[in-house]
């Protein structure tokens, strides 16, 4: 059952998010069973803890959801394409996104055509 939950979340998100996603086993000591964190997921970037059914945002500005079975971290960073040669894209890692500006003129937005996922 738990690998049936675990290849329908893939099938349904991978289309969705248009990024790459990776699921990542669980390294972490097993619990014994009927302990609170028996089904706790562990992020394979930052390190830090989660319940099964939580989703968050990593420190690779990449968005995870801890399944009973693993860990399923997606890209959420899209990257800018179609933009003029005198313009430059810069990744806010707090806002987890980039921006597209002049080279000369770091205040004046550049016009992005498209984005697209890693």
């Amino acid at each position: 059952m738990k690998v049936l939950l675990c290849g329908a979340l893939l099938i349904v998100w991978v289309p969705l998010s248009e990024s790459a996603c990776y699921m990542f086993p669980d390294h972490k000591e097993k619990q014994p069973i009927g302990s609170a964190k028996a089904s706790d997921c562990i992020d394979p970037h930052d390190k830090s803890e989660h319940l099964t059914g939580t989703t968050w945002i990593n420190s690779m500005c990449q968005t995870c959801s801890c399944v009973q079975c693993k860990t399923l971290c997606c890209d959420r960073v899209l990257l800018p394409r179609g933009y003029s040669e005198d313009c430059v894209a810069t990744f806010n890692r707090k806002k987890c996104r980039y921006t597209v500006h002049q080279k000369e003129n770091l205040s004046a937005q550049c016009k992005t055509q498209y984005y697209v996922g890693k």
